[in-house]
């Protein structure tokens, strides 16, 4: 997530209609005039969806050269039209009037770092709509990531090292993130448990055509343990803080799905519970990062709210305060 600072550039040049100045100047390397793109949502990366006549809407996502430097937006760029050559179901990023799959574009907020993707065909769906056809799909779906990564060089690896904060706290989550390190160090790192993962694979990532789920938004694409990766994308499926049950129905049908395209053994099952802790510790250690950051929650206090129940969900996920599947 972006700085709270940085949301507000933009976002308080977003006009009535969804326009946005910023937005027109990002889009005009690939060709569409003033008004064409219309204002989405703002996270990790601003996003515009881009009307035509002729052809079905695009996106346009850019993001602050100094929030995510063009390198790094480019190499996401890059791994994604690989997947999409590989057959892997994923949108396919769309080249610029100049032939790029980036661009860093001067616009009167500061440089961005810009792209411009394909729709994804189809509708998209939530946990409640999920049915056991749709968990096979979507397990399916993600080894058939995990499987064409094996050909692909990726230069971002996450190792779940960037917990110091938490650490650093001192309280009692410092010590049980120090006890979910020491059990991830025993796992092994070979190839069958460690590659190119999505990072983020959960439903709203996904949009359905004909049952067949074609995936998006790799901006936490790394090489990692595919169980932690497995274990992100079923994080909606778990119980919460709030006494909701595990649909372990469907976790079971995503699972099976998965071991249709490449193994995913009774030890990668059994991890799955350290990964949804250290996953979430991640979460939480980011958004921490974020409130610090922003000395306004005057400035947004229905997000402060939001992001505060986040928090708190997070907490209790990594102290194992709630279950796991």
């Amino acid at each position: 997530m972006m700085p709270l600072a940085e949301l507000d550039r933009l976002v308080e040049l977003v006009d009535p209609d969804s326009s946005c100045s910023v937005a027109d100047q990002a889009a005009a390397p690939w060709g569409y005039e003033a008004g064409r793109a219309k204002w989405r949502r703002s996270s990790a990366s601003h996003v515009f969806v881009l009307l035509a006549d002729e052809r079905p809407s695009r996106y346009l996502r850019f993001v602050p050269e100094s929030a995510r430097p063009l390198a790094a937006v480019s190499q996401t760029a890059t791994l994604m039209q690989q997947l999409a050559d590989a057959g892997v179901a994923v949108v396919r990023p769309v080249p610029s009037a100049r032939g790029r799959l980036t661009e860093l574009i001067p616009t009167s907020i500061g440089p961005m770092c810009a792209t411009v993707v394909e729709s994804a065909p189809g509708k998209q769906i939530d946990a409640d709509d999920l049915t056991q056809d749709y968990a096979v799909a979507w397990g399916s779906a993600l080894a058939s990531l995990h499987k064409a990564g094996r050909d692909i060089a990726f230069p971002v690896v996450q190792r779940f090292d960037d917990l110091g904060r938490l650490i650093a706290t001192g309280d009692a989550i410092s010590a049980v993130v120090r006890s979910l390190l020491t059990r991830l160090q025993a796992l092994p790192a070979d190839d069958r448990h460690f590659g190119l993962v999505h990072g983020d694979f959960e439903l709203d990532n996904i949009a359905w055509g004909d049952g067949v789920p074609t995936s998006f938004d790799f901006d936490e694409a790394a090489c990692s343990w595919f169980a932690a990766d497995v274990a992100f994308a079923l994080r909606d499926l778990q119980a919460d803080a709030n006494g909701g049950e595990a649909r372990k129905d469907m976790i079971d049908a995503f699972l099976s799905g998965y071991r249709q395209v490449r193994p995913f053994d009774s030890d990668d099952e059994d991890s799955l519970e350290l990964f949804t802790r250290l996953n979430a510790a991640r979460a939480l250690a980011t958004i921490l990062e974020v409130l610090a950051a922003d000395g306004r929650p005057q400035d947004h206090p229905g997000l402060y709210q939001r992001l505060q129940r986040f928090v708190h969900r997070q907490r209790a996920i990594v102290l194992n305060e709630v279950a796991a599947p």
